[in-house]
């Protein structure tokens, strides 16, 4: 299927529609209405009326309603003369951030640099979101993206937007059973985030405060162990970075073995140079100090690991897991250097402390 078709026939289908014929194809622009918000700069204050650009769209769907620029009440209702936002409406990223369809949940805001798409009588916006998050529409918008420097879309690039419309009940039934995965993967979501915020604290209180020997919490049978030691982690660990050897993309050579850099696996090769169990550290990057991934990774079996992500093995597992654990919930702003490309250097890495047990069954 060429890029700038919409096949018309599904794998999948509901069986109270498969004798309904294929969908037909349409355009965006015919079967919606489709417009935009101002194109002007109005002038900002701290109170007024809140004015929501394509930065404001979020991936999971919602609006950022908190990150917005104020106007006046002047220019809110000239600007909703034309583009006036209604619960229920599809906001779609023109300029900057592309896509990111949010269907409006409530009012009372205006728009600029925003596509917004109004539900008519043949094509459901409950429906429709769903497409306009699709791999589908993102593989076209990548394609059709006229900026340069600036990501950016017309209008009219949105108006004829070939899509595949079955009739309304199937519609309906679509937007139903794929609104139901969203609401189940939104519920685990905030278990996970639950899960994570109780993990912290119970961090807080499995290890020593600063200054303390002994946890605020303690399993029953340690209650009379000996106090906590702080012990660095050059102690701890044997150091294994002369042993890491970076390889450029040009010349890598594909494989099924884990290529690790400082966040993670970043590529598959077909060598390595580690087959054990090892814990990584970021080197480099960012993310030491915004933390948007994990700084300490446990790895295992055939792996190859490049110069942005320290290499530590350590003679027992569960000191492993505790030292990756502590570090990831703890601040290293003080081992870094580098001002524009945060660095964690082996010197120090080598002297950050960490305090451990030891006792091999309570780390256990």
């Amino acid at each position: 299927m060429r890029n700038n078709e919409v096949k018309n026939t599904q794998k999948l289908r509901f069986p109270e529609f498969l004798n309904d014929g294929e969908w037909e194809e349409k355009r965006l622009g015919d079967i919606s209405d489709v417009r935009d918000g101002t194109h002007d700069s109005p002038k900002f204050y701290s109170s007024g009326k809140p004015l929501v650009t394509s930065k404001n769209l979020l991936s999971n769907g919602n609006l950022d309603i908190n990150n917005v620029s104020l106007i006046s009440e002047v220019d809110y209702e000239q600007i909703n003369k034309r583009s006036l936002v209604n619960i229920g409406d599809i906001l779609f990223g023109m300029i900057g951030t592309i896509g990111n369809p949010v269907r409006v949940k409530f009012d009372g805001f205006a728009i600029k640099n925003v596509a917004l798409i109004k539900e008519k009588d043949m094509l459901l916006n409950e429906y429709l979101v769903h497409f306009l998050n699709s791999q589908y529409i993102a593989t076209k918008f990548s394609i059709l993206n006229t900026g340069n420097t600036q990501k950016f879309i017309a209008l009219g690039q949105i108006r004829n937007l070939l899509l595949p419309i079955p009739k309304l009940p199937e519609q309906q039934k679509i937007a139903n059973c794929l609104s139901s995965v969203d609401s189940l993967i939104t519920a685990q979501s905030k278990k996970v985030e639950t899960l994570k915020e109780h993990k912290k604290a119970l961090m807080q209180q499995l290890f020593p405060s600063d200054g303390e020997e002994i946890p605020k919490l303690r399993f029953p049978e340690f209650k009379n162990a000996p106090k906590w030691e702080e012990k660095t982690l050059k102690e701890l660990a044997e150091n294994l970075d002369n042993k890491r050897v970076p390889i450029t993309s040009n010349v890598r050579s594909k494989g099924d073995i884990p290529y690790y850099g400082a966040s993670g696996i970043v590529d598959f090769v077909n060598d390595y140079i580690f087959d054990e169990e090892l814990l990584c550290i970021s080197e480099d990057g960012a993310n030491l100090v915004a933390r948007t991934y994990p700084i300490a990774f446990s790895i295992s079996g055939k792996t190859w690991v490049n110069n942005h992500a320290h290499v530590l093995k350590f003679q027992n597992k569960c000191t492993q897991i505790i030292v990756e654990n502590y570090l990831n919930s703890i601040k290293l702003d003080d081992f870094l250097t580098g001002m524009a490309q945060p660095k964690l250097n082996k010197a120090m890495l080598d002297i950050i402390p960490i305090p451990i047990s030891s006792e091999p069954k309570e780390q256990q």
